[in-house]
Parts: C-alpha cells; sequence; structure tokens
C-alpha cells in the first residue's frame, strides 16, 4: 500500500463560547487537516490545532513540517509496515508533536478502516462512552483566578457527559 496522494488543509472555525486558559483565550481556532490517500482507494484523516503559547507550533509550522518533512519521507514507503509508518513520522523531525500527530491519527484512521472498523475502536474503545471526570477548578484553568463556568451543565448533560466530581464547577 503506497501513499497516492495527500493533502494539508487550514479552516478556521468559530466557538460559540471562549475557550479560557491560564495562557491564552480564544473565540476561533485554526485546524489543521490532513488527508492521506492509498493506491487501494484508503483515505485516512487527521488534524492538529496550533497552540503556540503551549507547544510552539504555528498554522505555518505545522503545515510546513507536514508537507517538507513527514510527507516526503511516508512517500517512499510502503505503508503495510504500519510500525515502520508510524516510526518514520516520528524520525521526520524533531518536537513538532502537533504536525506529528495530525498525521499519526491520519495512519491510525487508514490502518482502521483497512480492518473495517471505526477509529475509535480500533484505538481501544470497546463501545461506551468515556466517563467524564471534572476535576478542581484550579487544575482546569491553571491556577488562575476564574470565576466562570468550565461547562454550562445543562448542555453538558445533554450531550453525555456524566458528572463523577463536580468540585468547583458552576452550574450556568
Amino acid at each position: 500500500m503506497k501513499l497516492a496522494s495527500a493533502s494539508v488543509e487550514v479552516v478556521r472555525l468559530s466557538l460559540s463560547t471562549t475557550f479560557r486558559t491560564a495562557v491564552r483565550q480564544a473565540d476561533t481556532i485554526s485546524d489543521i487537516r490532513v488527508v492521506l490517500r492509498t493506491d487501494t482507494g484508503l483515505v485516512g484523516l487527521g488534524s492538529a490545532s496550533p497552540t503556540p503559547a503551549i507547544t510552539g507550533e504555528t498554522t505555518a509550522s505545522i503545515c510546513s513540517v507536514i508537507e517538507d518533512f513527514i510527507l516526503p519521507r511516508l512517500k517512499r514507503l510502503d505503508l503495510s509496515d504500519e510500525a515502520a509508518a508510524r516510526a518514520e513520522v516520528q524520525q521526520a523531525i524533531v518536537h513538532n508533536s502537533s504536525a506529528k500527530a495530525a498525521v499519526d491519527i491520519a495512519l491510525h484512521d487508514l490502518y482502521a478502516k483497512q480492518l473495517g472498523l471505526p477509529l475509535a475502536k480500533r484505538l481501544g474503545n470497546a463501545g461506551h462512552s468515556p466517563e467524564t471526570d471534572f476535576v478542581k477548578k484550579s487544575l482546569i484553568t491553571g491556577g488562575i483566578d476564574y470565576d466562570g463556568p468550565v461547562i454550562k451543565l445543562p448542555e453538558g448533560l445533554g450531550l453525555g457527559v456524566s458528572i463523577s466530581n463536580a468540585e468547583g464547577v458552576h452550574g450556568g
């Protein structure tokens, strides 16, 4: 199985609620989408969101690393060897974890499709929704004094969120 083509696309997404952490806040995010197409017709999808304040990676750096360092190495490989393909991604360049993760998840998606499995199942989810555990707000917000809602409970509960420890969570 060979890589027939690959594309990298940047999409700008608006958030319905401002996302706040100790180091930044955002009303929009960039999503860098990776599409890998094989000569056997399989298509693998992956993505990354740049967070320069945390990872040091920008939209431009993630796109450059994928296009200039990772994809040229994958094009030379037989992707049938999953371990070799995933190792090649990691060895293409040091650091750049977001760029590597976007391609790595696209490869995982390819291999899941090759087995006829949903990606989540291949990665170990046996079909149940993961239980969400809320922690103290100081852990969520990085220790800053924050009085806003961590999650709007009525909306969150409608999405299947279960609350096992709601300490520090403000209802809204």
